[in-house]
């Protein structure tokens, strides 16, 4: 299980009743904003499924948010201690291991481009006359074999970074700014919520919003990750048996061969109409399949390309400060 624990955190950079800061009113201004694409990522969500363009939606909310944070920065030029704990130190873990994510995440698009790949051979073997009823089935059968696939370095992977993710936020009890505190929750639950989808299903949970309270700044974006969430769990696809996705243009997929395979098996001499059509309906989920994916590894790409060019800015802002 994947959870959020908001606590035991300290004030950001000024203490004391009543006072405020520039740094304070970036930080809201950063973490309402912010609050603000959750809610439309779980809006978008409202009566749709999960998908490959939901999926992008999310990728593109990281993105976002991370060239927020570097405006946020450039503007607050705060000072990279903050009561016992470095948040510059803190963003290039966290960073890393996103980036770390994108990768695994270009993994599973090469799997489901590669199953895409073999659907359309079959496709194509299947439109041809001269293909015998037996070669029909045999096709069909490997296609399937093909689906089942789900490489065991990914599980493996994501499974262990899940747990250091958890241990990090447990064992986190030195200061930490809100907006620090806002990075790592939206970066730890949009990635909890995208493995889940794409490599193996798993409960994502969020913690005590009680805690987010003593950070004004926050304001309602505890409530927003949470419903976000919340929605997530609702519109979730149950995926089909040994394939760990739990994507609505995969499932469609896998419909449509499954409803080919039994007309198949049961000849094609009476049904040979019923056949052609669902052979073309296979090939339109496959080209709705393939231009999704398309727009999901770009915005892998797009979230990859900003993560970098943020650390290399920070860097270089920071670099000399950051390396002492």
């Amino acid at each position: 299980m994947v959870k959020v624990f908001p606590s035991y955190f300290s004030g950001f950079f000024i203490k004391g009743k009543n006072q405020t800061s520039p740094l304070d009113e970036d930080a809201r201004q950063f973490c309402s904003s912010l609050s603000k694409d959750i809610e439309r990522l779980e809006c978008s969500l409202v009566d749709g499924s999960i998908s490959l363009r939901w999926s992008a939606e999310a990728m593109n909310v990281l993105k976002k948010m991370h060239f927020e944070f570097l405006l946020f920065v450039e503007k607050s030029r705060p000072p990279i201690s903050s009561e016992g704990k470095d948040w510059l130190d803190q963003y290039m873990k966290e960073s890393v291991m996103l980036l770390d994510f994108c990768n695994v995440l270009k993994s599973a698009v090469s799997r489901i481009e590669r199953y895409r790949m073999v659907v359309e051979f079959t496709v194509r073997k299947l439109n041809d006359d001269d293909t015998s009823i037996e070669t029909k089935k045999i096709e069909m059968e490997r296609l399937e074999r093909e689906c089942k696939k789900n490489p065991a370095i990914i599980e493996k992977w994501g499974d262990a970074r899940l747990d250091k993710i958890i241990w990090e936020c447990n064992e986190s009890k030195k200061g930490i700014t809100p907006v620090m505190f806002a990075i790592k929750s939206t970066v730890m639950i949009i990635t909890s919520l995208l493995f889940s989808a794409f490599i193996s299903t798993a409960t994502v949970d969020v913690g005590d919003r009680e805690a987010c309270r003593k950070f004004p700044q926050l304001g309602l974006f505890g409530s927003s990750l949470m419903t976000l969430v919340y929605r997530y769990r609702e519109r979730i696809q149950t995926p089909k048996a040994n394939s760990g996705m739990g994507l609505v243009e995969h499932e469609m997929v896998e419909r449509a061969v499954d409803d080919l395979k039994a007309q198949i098996a049961g000849g094609m001499v009476e049904g040979r109409e019923k056949v052609v059509r669902s052979v073309e309906v296979l090939n339109k989920r496959s080209v709705d399949l393939k231009e999704s994916l398309q727009m999901f590894d770009s915005a892998v790409n797009g979230v990859f390309d900003e993560v970098i060019k943020g650390r290399n800015k920070l860097l270089g802002m920071f670099g000399s400060t950051y390396l002492i």
